[in-house]
C-alpha cells in the first residue's frame, strides 16, 4: 500500500492568540507575556488522506524554544509550559512536525513563531532612590531645582512613566516634561522654606 504524504492544511487558533497565516509553513502567533501557564496557544491540524493507522496523525515539537511548548501527540494543542517575559525574551520559535503511522512514515512540518506581547508587569524605577538638595530661601518662584528620572522596562504605554508629587509642599512637577523620561521639581511658592 502507498502512502499519501500527511500535510498540515489547517491551523486555529485558542483564546487569547491571535494568528496571521504567513507562508504555507509558517505562522505567527501573539500572547501576552502574562498568559498563564498550560494554556492553549494554538491548535494545529493535519490530515492524512490514508485510511486505519496509515491516516492516523500524531504532532510532535522539534524545537520547543527551551521547553517553554509542549504539544498534545494526538490532538495538535500546543501548550505553555512556561513563564513569559518580554523583558527577557520577546519572540520564540518552535517547529511543529506532523507525522502518520504508517510504514514507512510520512510527515511534514511547520514552523510557529511566538510574538511576546507586553504585559504592566514592572514597575518604574528612579534612577537614585534618595534625593537631596539645599534651596536658598531667596529662590525665584518658578526655579527649576532638580531633575528627577525613572524607568520602566515595560514598553508603549506600559512603560510611559507620569510623574507626581504625593504631599503638599511648595513644589510642583514641571508640567512640560512628564511625557518624556524625565521631570523637573521646580519652586512654586514666594515664601520661604
Amino acid at each position: 500500500m502507498v502512502s499519501a504524504p500527511v500535510k498540515i492544511f489547517q491551523c486555529s487558533v485558542e483564546v487569547p492568540s491571535t494568528l496571521k497565516k504567513q507562508t504555507k509553513k509558517t505562522y505567527i502567533v501573539s500572547i501576552p507575556e502574562d498568559t498563564a501557564l498550560h494554556s492553549v496557544v494554538m491548535t494545529v491540524h493535519a490530515e492524512d488522506e490514508d485510511t486505519g493507522p496509515n491516516g492516523e496523525v500524531l504532532y510532535y515539537l522539534n524545537s520547543t524554544s527551551s521547553g517553554a511548548f509542549s504539544i498534545d501527540n494526538r490532538g495538535g494543542d500546543v501548550y505553555l509550559e512556561e513563564t513569559l517575559d518580554r523583558e527577557q525574551v520577546d519572540t520564540l520559535t518552535i517547529t511543529i512536525t506532523a507525522t502518520d503511522r504508517g510504514s514507512p512514515r510520512m510527515a511534514t512540518t511547520m514552523n510557529l513563531t511566538v510574538h511576546v506581547e507586553d504585559a504592566n508587569d514592572h514597575d518604574p524605577v528612579f534612577s537614585q532612590s534618595t534625593y537631596s538638595l539645599t534651596v536658598r530661601e531667596d529662590i525665584p518662584r518658578g526655579t527649576s531645582l532638580f531633575l528627577v528620572q525613572a524607568h520602566d522596562q515595560d514598553t508603549g504605554p506600559n512603560g510611559r512613566v507620569r510623574y507626581m508629587l504625593t504631599q503638599a509642599s511648595p513644589f510642583v512637577n514641571d508640567s512640560t516634561s512628564l511625557s518624556v523620561d524625565y521631570c523637573y521639581i521646580m519652586f512654586l511658592m514666594d515664601s520661604s522654606l
